[in-house]
């Protein structure tokens, strides 16, 4: 009876996908803690900023070291071995090309950022009929069961139209309505291979070329991977951050370099679970009671 009751006010109430206690803290966090001044404060209302193009100088130089590889085109989704020369590549574009960036999505919040995952993927069409209650790479209609301290980066590294599987979401008002109108508790709840039952007209298509870039707060738009025509790809980069209040977090770069295995046994994403997906309802209380000690004690009197 509970879990009944649990998915109607989800669905059919709230309009959200995330875990309920996920919902209130994000309503919550941005209450006590958005800065208006924000030149991305929009960030907080839509869930979403398209960023300026990035330099293609940084880009080109990306491109090129993942053509040196030898791709698996018949894989679904394939994971770009994150060579030397790409590590000191990706080092080069966080560091160099969008620190700027970096500080603006900051000052949303007014919280530091540390970065918690990195990965380059291609993605290749596929047969969604043969995979109709299977995720193959976030193809479905769903939100991230993380609370709002967490925000992804999607950069392009290949040109991407509508036959190249773009990533695509609904603004956060717009999820809810469409959540509501289509009755989707979980990712599995419409049929996306069936796009005549799809009435999706305020979703957003991310299209571009390599270097365009957009940051998304996952747990609160609903989103998907798109799956390219036949014999199309779409390659792009994911940079994670979480927003964090810790006085030991000095770079952003912090979390990986504390973890000395990152490059060599990547796990994606264990670093922002231990950040942004508490497991309890004491653990979601403690997270927020320490942003407001670090925003009390730590920010007003240093």
């Amino acid at each position: 009876m509970f879990e009944n009751f649990n998915k109607i006010l989800k669905t059919n109430m709230i309009g959200t996908q995330n875990l309920l206690r996920y919902y209130i803290f994000n309503k919550i966090f941005k209450f006590f803690f958005i800065n208006k001044n924000s030149k991305f404060f929009s960030f907080s209302k839509d869930g979403y900023i398209r960023l300026e193009k990035i330099n293609q100088d940084i880009i080109f130089k990306i491109t090129n070291e993942i053509k040196q590889q030898n791709l698996d085109l018949n894989t679904p989704s394939y994971d770009i071995p994150l060579s030397n020369e790409l590590k000191k590549l990706l080092f080069d574009l966080v560091n160099n090309y969008i620190s700027k960036n970096i500080y603006e999505l900051e000052q949303i919040y007014n919280f530091k950022l540390v970065l918690s995952n990195l990965e380059l993927k291609r993605n290749n069409y596929f047969n969604k009929s043969e995979h109709e209650f299977e995720s193959v790479y976030s193809e479905d209609y769903h939100e991230d069961k993380y609370i709002c301290t967490q925000i992804k980066q999607f950069i392009y590294l290949s040109e991407v139209s509508e036959k190249d599987g773009p990533f695509s979401f609904f603004k956060i008002k717009d999820s809810k309505n469409f959540i509501k109108e289509n009755n989707l508790f979980n990712r599995f709840s419409l049929k996306i291979n069936d796009k005549k039952n799809i009435n999706s007209k305020n979703e957003i298509f991310f299209l571009g070329k390599p270097g365009d870039n957009l940051v998304v707060d996952t747990s609160e738009c609903l989103h998907r991977a798109n799956i390219p025509e036949k014999g199309n790809y779409r390659d792009m980069l994911t940079i994670t951050y979480n927003i964090v209040a810790d006085k030991k977090i000095k770079s952003i770069w912090s979390l990986i370099d504390r973890n000395a295995d990152f490059w060599v046994k990547k796990n994606t994403n264990y670093l922002s679970k231990k950040l942004s997906k508490p497991s309890s309802y004491y653990q979601l209380i403690k997270i927020f009671f320490s942003f407001i000690f670090f925003k009390v004690f730590y920010i007003k009197f240093k």
